[in-house]
């Protein structure tokens, strides 16, 4: 249109001068009139900000638009648009034109967004119309995303678990905002943890520039973790471009205010600890945040007749884990065993096991127990063992074993889940034993509901009582309901590292519904398979299983690998293994060696399970007699029925040493050293059966007092006065222990120290004498330090005259002895010449006695701390004693 109006122009002009050139014919002057312009205005653009045309949202900006024109410029028009939308106009008209004009039209960026192109276009006029167009894009640009500000009322407070942050963000950006929000962080040393998060979105249809969103409510978990935290905003403005700049996050500080939380299982109140038992706690260990450190001791408290009462350690404290546990445990369960503090704590009270429980915090929880200390059975879990686990709908089957040196005379069990579950399991069992065994069984099966919940716990709590009334050990087994199908059976097993080719594997195994248990024997030298054998088992079958190895002959003198196996009815099959743990909770694969040696073992009669203390063997008829110490009597094993018989032959007081005796032509006689008296006893052994062995009662042997005595002589060499000191009576303990038989028919023996006689001796006496004489064998001792001392043994009695210090007779000596073998009454001599003319005076006096004496010995040197043993050449003229 300007090129058509140009043209116009030029035509107009043509004819002008035409018509004057026609009229007029004068040289024509130069015209100044504004229709002689032809030349259009100038128009320049320069703009407050920016480079190359891009201008950032966040600065203002204001576009200078110049004409320019030779004549004047007289109308200025500037237009702004982004796209089709007109978002600024600027008009001017100028009277008078000016040559030169300048407009400053500011450009309002709000609600543009990044990468928007906003067209300028300006057009200038001059006084001659001549008009000018033109224009320049502008790019925007938006890098600083919007701004932030954050506020709440527990800013630069402390908070704690179950408070309420309240949370307000104001955001602000010149594009406008898309949403705007705020992160809960944790502050760590190098970093930090995005804890929460919440935004809200600006409503539809709207393009705030500023935006509030509506309060936040937050309620801190009590399950979050103590320290430093920040709450920071976020926003997006329409640019796409997210927070970079605002105020730092509001700091605060979060601590924990709740305690953790220790749940004993056990034990549980009012259980039952035998006295030097270990003791054995579970516990429970919640928090809400973090656990650090649990520990347990167990102490009674008593009050003496002072008043005060007095803490007595008996279970010192432990703790775990050794340092913390793992960060952020919460929830965990945790089993220990204490041993027992030494020197063992014997009395039966109440102890009280306590345990504190700390979390990160150190907030702690105590929590104390009370137990009852008992003396009465000790009670093993054969099973279920710990590690086991419990089937919905299936039977559990318990099995538990009593031990009591004094007779177990109940031995059952209370198991128990919790009340909470659908089908509760409240079962008690109990088996009474009359008379009562040192070793109690018993077995039983506790069905486990269909509806039983996964994971649920069942108790099974042992009830015991000995022959005293005495209650025993408690300590529960906890059993979970198992999650999934039933494992393979776990088995262990019990192999001495030396059996018999009779011998039994002991086998326990558990599981679901075990049908079969059996064992594989490897020869460790080849390895082959020398036997495999298994027994059928049920439910009914009592723990633990007993399958014969039933070695053949051949087996002897090898070593062989065992491994015991179990297959349940699902056909499973479950191989032998070990604990790797003190709690029995880690096991390896278990193959045990043992060496099948040569001979047979037999089975001491029931409840009579004492200490063996010596083993005779009567070779004429093939039976052995064993001393029982514990029940004073001895134990016969029986060639003809192969085993011992039930009742044995009863004798002394804790018979130790035994030894047939040399001179009963029949070889019938047996002598027992009985060491909890003074005497011994001739026992009769020729009968075909232990029903007719029995003790010569009125021929027991006496082991009547011995006295020694130490004396010294001294004799004047100017006057050659005798001056003669005697000791108290030396005695030493008098109850035999180990005895042997000379071929003279003599018995020797040695006798047990005592805690009023420390010392022993080896001594003999004459079985056959009306009434023995033991006697002291002065050729044991040594040489002592006095030459002028005598030791004078198997006398009644010794005693000194003393002489006048001012007269020259004699101290006068008086020995008594009475016949050695009998019962008379003793004969007393005097002598005033010396200790050995005594001696000779009272051999004269008494013909037969057994007085024995030695110059310059020790008298300590006889005696002896114990005796191990004692043994006799076969033909009777040697006999050693050990020591």
């Amino acid at each position: 249109m300007n090129l058509i109006r140009y043209v116009a122009r030029l035509t107009a002009l043509a004819s002008a001068v035409t018509l004057v050139w026609s009229c007029d014919s004068r040289l024509p002057t130069q015209s100044t009139n504004a229709n002689d312009d032809v030349d259009r205005p100038v128009v320049k653009f320069a703009l407050s900000t920016g480079v190359n045309g891009t201008v950032d949202i966040g600065a203002p900006l204001t576009v200078s638009v110049t004409g320019t024109d030779n004549v004047g410029v007289s109308y200025m028009f500037t237009r702004i648009s982004n796209g089709a939308q007109v978002i600024g106009v600027d008009t001017a008209t100028i009277k008078p034109t000016q040559g030169s004009v300048t407009r400053n039209v500011p450009v309002q960026l709000g609600g543009l967004t990044r990468g928007d192109k906003i067209t300028i276009r300006a057009t200038v006029a001059d006084g001659a119309t001549n008009e000018k167009t033109d224009s320049i894009v502008v790019t925007i640009a938006d890098s600083a995303g919007p701004t932030l500000t954050v506020s709440s009322s527990k800013a630069s407070r402390p908070v704690a678990g179950r408070d309420t942050l309240d949370i307000r963000v104001s955001a602000a950006d010149s594009s406008g905002i898309l949403y705007a929000g705020y992160r809960l962080l944790r502050i760590r040393a190098t970093d930090s943890v995005l804890v929460r998060a919440e935004s809200t979105f600006v409503p539809i249809g709207s393009k705030p520039t500023n935006f509030q969103t509506p309060p936040y409510s937050y309620v801190v978990p009590d399950t979050l973790l103590t320290g430093n935290y920040a709450l920071v905003g976020f926003a997006l403005d329409r640019s796409g471009v997210y927070t970079r700049n605002g105020k730092p996050g509001l700091p605060f500080v979060i601590g924990d205010g709740q305690k953790p939380l220790l749940t004993f299982l056990a034990p549980v109140p009012g259980a039952k600890l035998n006295v030097g038992d270990s003791l054995l706690i579970t516990a429970r260990l919640t928090d809400n945040i973090a656990l650090q450190k649990v520990s347990f001791d167990g102490v009674s408290i008593r009050t003496p007749s002072a008043g005060i009462d007095q803490i007595i350690n008996r279970y010192p404290q432990v703790s775990a884990p050794t340092t913390t546990f793992r960060a952020g445990l919460r929830d965990t369960a945790i089993q220990r065993f204490i041993r027992v503090q030494a020197p063992i704590d014997t009395v039966t009270d109440t102890l009280i096991v306590t345990g504190v429980l700390t979390d990160l915090a150190g907030n702690a929880d105590t929590v104390r127990v009370k137990v009852k200390m008992v003396n009465g059975p000790t009670v093993l879990f054969l099973s279920p063992v710990l590690g086991d686990s419990a089937t919905n709908g299936a039977n559990l089957q318990i099995s538990l074993k009593a031990l009591s040196t004094l007779g177990v005379t109940k031995l059952g069990f209370h198991a128990t889940s919790d009340p909470s579950w659908p089908t509760p399991i409240d079962t008690t069992v109990v088996v009474n034993f009359s008379p009562p065994i040192k070793t109690a069984t018993m077995q039983a099966l506790v069905k486990v509901p269909g509806n039983a919940p996964l994971k649920g716990v069942i108790t099974i709590t042992p009830i015991s009582t000995d022959i005293n009334g005495q209650d025993g050990s408690s300590t529960p087994a906890l059993i979970a309901v198992r999650a999934g199908t039933s494992p393979a059976p776990k088995v262990t097993q019990t192999l001495a590292s030396r059996i018999e080719i009779k011998d039994t594997l002991l086998v326990v195994a558990t599981g679901s519904n075990i049908v079969k248990v059996g064992f594989e024997a490897i020869d460790d030298a080849t390895g082959l398979v020398l036997r495999r054998d298994s027994i059928t088992v049920n439910d009914l079958t009592p723990l633990p299983y007993a399958v014969p190895l039933s070695f053949a002959p051949t087996v002897q003198g090898k070593k062989v690998r065992v491994r015991s196996f179990a297959y349940d009815g699902g056909g499973r099959i479950g191989y032998s293994v070990r604990s790797t743990s003190v709690a029995g909770t880690s096991f390896v694969p278990a193959v045990d060696t043992s060496l099948v040696v040569y001979g047979r073992t037999y089975t001491l009669p029931v409840n009579r399970n004492g200490a063996i203390a010596d083993l005779v063997v009567d070779r004429t008829r093939g039976n052995v007699f064993l001393s029982n110490i514990n029940y004073g009597r001895l134990e016969v094993w029986q060639k003809s029925t192969q085993a011992f018989d039930g009742t044995g032959v009863v004798v002394g007081s804790q018979p130790w040493g035994m030894t047939m005796s040399r001179t009963a032509t029949s070889g019938d006689t047996l002598y027992v050293a009985n060491s909890g008296g003074t005497n011994l006893s001739r026992v009769y052994i020729g009968a075909a059966s232990a029903s007719g062995m029995r003790e010569d009662l009125s021929n027991r042997l006496l082991t009547r007092v011995s006295f020694m005595f130490k004396l010294t002589e001294v004799r004047d060499p100017a006057t050659g006065k005798i001056r003669i000191t005697v000791s108290a009576p030396i005695t030493y303990s008098d109850r035999p222990q180990y005895v042997e038989q000379s071929s003279a028919g003599r018995l020797y023996f040695s006798t047990k120290p005592t805690s009023a006689a420390p010392l022993g001796t080896v001594r003999y006496l004459d079985p056959a004498a009306p009434a023995p004489d033991q006697r002291f064998i002065l050729a044991f001792a040594t040489p002592g330090a006095d030459p002028n001392s005598w030791l004078i043994a198997n006398i009644d009695a010794a005693g000194v005259t003393p002489a006048s210090a001012t007269s020259t007779a004699n101290d006068a000596l008086t020995l008594c002895d009475h016949p050695s073998g009998s019962t008379a009454a003793q004969t007393c001599v005097t002598s005033t010449f010396g200790i050995l003319d005594a001696i000779n005076t009272l051999k004269a006096a008494v013909p037969l006695s057994d007085v024995e004496y030695g110059v310059n010995l020790d008298e300590n040197s006889i005696g002896l701390s114990d005796t191990t043993f004692a043994a006799s050449s076969g033909d009777g003229k040697w006999i050693s004693f050990g020591e």
